[in-house]
């Protein structure tokens, strides 16, 4: 949620007439000498900026207005259009000491100071801005576009009890417009407490807001449309769907409510009902890219791949501008092993729109599997800068798994395990990533106690993982513990759903070292018949 500049009235319009002008002078009468000479400088600058304005001498008009303001900084809509001025002109310094002044006068509006906000933060100087947003909700508690730029960088830097005190502050305002409640619940959703108590706490109150927006009863379509998005923002679908569905009937023409239906129903995995949307919304507009791609997700959510590309392409093919199409349209074309395909795709993607984390990140992907490592290594670098900036959350413990995979597939194992520890710190039980670093350990045949503990959790995650057992087995064979690894082994090799060459080998060992020979042979004789191993094999012609 980025603070839009408040709009500023032209230059010589309203506010900034000679007769305003001169009122304002007229009513300096009890003013000082020095008070009543400043404002006649103030006068006599704006009018010379409009004498230039009206010769369309814009930079000489805005000196005049920026010395109008500097002798009557009082004069706030001035001040802001010619802050507005210089910001347009990438002088954001300037912007700033124009609006200071004028902020800091006792009198300072809430708005001015908002304003002075989104310049700091443009600025990036957001210690700057997060005060002078304070000072904005200080002025007037119920100016909500002050803390919707200001819960955010609460938020960035972890203060979040400070960013709920204010959002229970603004909560207890008597405010009867349905917007503002609307608005203040879906900063609640910017929440994500990893306390299961605070964050079930912080979803009461946004509701909380939302059911008093709900109980105004309104009638704007554009507004329940919002307050249908907050409740789905917050997980309350049901309410969410009820709004949904009562603006579908209302206007069956309008696609706006049918698509978030699509949605909704995507995101419960309910694949049918969003499907009937999404054909409506097709027949009603068949010149509409959107049916197209919620239609590619739906298949993809059933693994129809190919049904999935011929979505995506039609989206792309109605609407060139449809950038989310393209990486979805990849990611389906991924998933049936078209990897060069796909590296194109995401090519013209990155071409027509520059990088971005989902399109790097597929883009690493197909190259890993094409054994183009280099290339993968680049990509996920690429996806960590442009996560930074716009999708942090993306830069999670699966993130860092990945590439730690692909680092391994690679053949650097210290690198690999750099980032696999990376994935671990972020998420500690995270049971793929402790399978994983564990077993390279027991291949190398060290720290095998520690492995042992880590595979053991992993289990515990998903006892029934055929992968995670094997690792179990496995490590208990290298510990000199055959009997134990018999049963986590036996069981790995009936629960994968296809005989695999590596699981097959691994039991093979473990019945020889128990002295079930026979029954070692045939486990090593169904893994070389899935994939060819003359180290295998060996095994096999020494238990004849």
């Amino acid at each position: 949620m980025s603070p839009r500049f408040p709009p500023s009235p032209a230059l010589g319009e309203g506010h900034f007439d000679r007769k305003t002008e001169k009122s304002r002078l007229k009513s300096a009468n009890a003013a000082s000498d020095a008070e009543v000479e400043r404002r006649a400088q103030a006068l006599a600058s704006f009018s010379a900026g409009l004498l230039a304005q009206d010769q369309e001498a814009s930079e000489k008009a805005l000196r005049y207005f920026a010395q109008s303001v500097a002798a009557d900084p009082s004069n706030e809509a001035l001040a802001m259009d010619v802050a507005r001025r210089y910001w347009s002109l990438l002088q954001t310094n300037r912007a700033i000491d124009v609006l200071r002044r004028t902020a800091a006068l006792p009198e300072a509006s809430s708005e001015v100071k908002g304003y002075l906000g989104n310049l700091y933060l443009q600025a990036h100087r957001f210690p700057e801005a997060t005060t002078a947003y304070r000072s904005a909700v200080e002025k007037d508690p119920q100016n909500l576009s002050s803390y919707q730029a200001l819960i955010p960088l609460l938020l960035k830097e972890k203060r979040d009890a400070e960013a709920r005190r204010l959002l229970d502050r603004a909560a207890n305002e008597s405010v009867s417009d349905a917007a503002y409640w609307i608005d203040l619940g879906s900063l609640y959703s910017l929440f994500d407490a990893s306390d299961p108590k605070v964050k079930s706490a912080t979803r009461e109150r946004g509701l909380a807001c939302l059911h008093r927006a709900d109980a105004m009863k309104p009638t704007d379509p554009m507004l329940l449309q919002r307050l249908g998005e907050r409740y789905q923002a917050l997980n309350d679908s049901v309410r969410a769907e009820a709004i949904f569905r009562e603006l579908r009937t209302k206007y069956p023409n309008s696609p706006a409510p049918t698509a978030k239906l699509a949605e909704l129903y995507l995101r419960q995995g309910k694949t049918r009902e969003a499907r009937e949307q999404l054909e409506a919304l097709r027949r009603n507009n068949p010149a509409d890219a959107v049916p197209y791609y919620y239609l590619g997700l739906v298949a993809m959510e059933e693994r129809d791949y190919s049904q999935a590309t011929a979505h995506f392409d039609r989206a792309i093919f109605l609407n060139p501008e449809f950038e989310g199409a393209y990486s979805e349209l990849a990611a389906s074309q991924l998933s049936q092993h078209q990897d060069t395909t796909a590296l194109a795709t995401l090519e013209m993607e990155r071409k027509k729109f520059g990088s971005s984390y989902r399109q790097e990140f597929l883009s690493a992907l197909a190259s890993a599997r094409m054994k183009d490592y280099a290339g993968a290594e680049a990509h996920l670098t690429a996806a960590e800068t442009a996560a930074r900036s716009r999708q942090p959350d993306a830069l999670d413990h699966r993130f860092y798994y990945q590439w730690g995979a692909i680092l391994e597939d690679a053949g650097k194992r210290e690198e690999s395990e750099k980032r696999i520890r990376q994935s671990l710190a972020i998420k500690p039980d995270f049971d793929q990533a402790l399978n994983h670093l564990a077993y390279t350990w027991v291949e190398q045949g060290i720290k095998l106690t520690e492995a042992r503990k880590m595979i053991e959790q992993a289990v515990r995650s998903d006892p029934d993982n055929p992968a995670y057992l094997d690792s179990l087995a496995w490590v208990l064979f290298k510990l000199g513990k055959p009997q134990e690894a018999i049963v986590p082994m036996e069981k790995a090799s009936q629960l994968m759903p296809e005989p695999d060459a590596t699981v097959e080998d691994h039991l093979g060992d473990i019945l020889n070292a128990v002295g079930r020979k026979a029954e070692a042979k045939a486990a090593w004789e169904r893994s070389v018949r899935v994939e060819k191993n003359e180290a295998i094999q060996k095994k096999i012609d020494a238990a004849k």
